[in-house]
């Protein structure tokens, strides 16, 4: 997969997240600002048809804390990219937000 700004480098916990989908409903990613967390995600879920939600978008940020149950409950694969912006912090965080993954379940 190439980027804007170039090719994504292979990770090693591309297969940990595929694993763990498979017999999880949730999985969490997370890890150092920057370090590819997004892309890894959007890697994964591409042939998937992912729905993709960002918290760092004000108005999705404000719809989950309003309903949080109401923006989990998706039937299919989605992604919540951003998420620890739904405590309040803002990209001066010190903390990487993660990125969370749902996997719809049979």
């Amino acid at each position: 997969m190439k980027t804007p700004l170039g090719a994504v480098v292979p990770r090693h916990a591309s297969n940990a997240v595929t694993e763990a989908l498979a017999d999880t409903r949730v999985v969490l990613l997370n890890g150092a600002r920057q370090s590819g967390k997004s892309t890894l995600v959007r890697v994964i879920t591409k042939d998937h048809g992912a729905e993709w939600r960002n918290l760092d978008n004000a108005l999705t940020r404000q719809a989950a804390l309003a309903d949080p149950t109401g923006f989990v409950d998706f039937p299919d694969l989605l992604v919540i990219d951003e998420i620890a912006l739904s405590d309040g912090h803002h990209h001066g965080q010190t903390a990487a937000p993660p990125c969370r993954v749902t996997w719809p379940r049979d």
